[in-house]
């Protein structure tokens, strides 16, 4: 009798209804997963554009500044080691120090910064300034 009560009770077994739930619990599951990769693969996305993009504005100002350097060297008569040239444009500033002065070459560090405060330090090499 008890068997037979048991055997009732757990009815539902034997029955395919009684198996949606753990396949939708599954399922649910696995589309959680794939929301939850795909909200960090677009954060992650969006943090490298972020990136590539304050580079190619530090890239824009250095060729911006090193071309207003090149025009400013042609007009000075007497350039010194330790000049330094402030240049100020809207996606940043850039800060060019004359550090060596060797024969046609002029040694000089331009310190770049963004409006968004990534900062960047290249060394560059300019020959024949008086050209």
């Amino acid at each position: 009798m008890e068997a037979e009560y048991i055997q009732k009770r757990l009815d539902f077994m034997r029955q395919s209804e009684g198996f949606i739930f753990p396949y939708v619990l599954f399922i649910i599951s696995i589309l959680f997963l794939i929301i939850t990769g795909s909200i960090t693969s677009y954060q992650h996305d969006t943090s490298i554009t972020d990136n590539m993009l304050e580079q190619v504005k530090i890239e824009t100002l250095f060729q911006m500044s090193h071309t207003e350097f090149k025009d400013a060297l042609q007009g000075h008569d007497t350039l010194q080691e330790d000049d330094v040239f402030d240049y100020d444009y809207p996606y940043g500033m850039v800060t060019i120090s004359i550090r060596k002065i060797q024969d046609d070459n002029v040694y000089a560090h331009f310190q770049i910064t963004t409006s968004k405060g990534a900062e960047y330090l290249y060394q560059h090499t300019l020959s024949n300034h008086r050209a």
